[in-house]
């Protein structure tokens, strides 16, 4: 009963997301990653994509708002949010390096990760 109320309740807290995001008219936001897309990326990246961020990525790949951009996948993406793109970047390239038990999804703005 516990595990089913837990899971209402995150659901309940993603359709409020969902509405958030749809009823704003300056965010950009794709038609969401297939599976294969985000099992390419967790195989990619090395570590697995759950809960909230893949029910994110499955809804709308991506988003890019005015303060806030999320990283993502699918169709349409834009390259400087592309996930597995950044996040090899951010492993190999930045320094200090990212960790490898590390999926990035957004940046404050001053380098960052969420």
């Amino acid at each position: 009963l516990y595990q089913s109320a837990l899971g209402m309740q995150r659901m309940m807290k993603f359709l409020a997301l969902e509405r958030r995001i749809l009823s704003r008219p300056d965010c950009e936001y794709g038609t969401g990653a297939s599976s294969d897309e985000i099992e390419t990326a967790t195989l990619n990246l090395g570590l697995p994509i759950t809960g909230g961020y893949k029910k994110f990525l499955e809804r709308f790949g991506w988003l890019e708002c005015p303060y806030v951009s999320i990283y993502g996948l699918g169709e349409g993406v834009p390259r400087h949010l592309e996930l597995t793109t950044l996040t090899e970047s951010e492993r190999t390239e930045m320094r200090p390096n990212l960790r490898q038990d590390l999926i990035p999804i957004s940046n404050d703005g001053s380098g960052n990760h969420y």
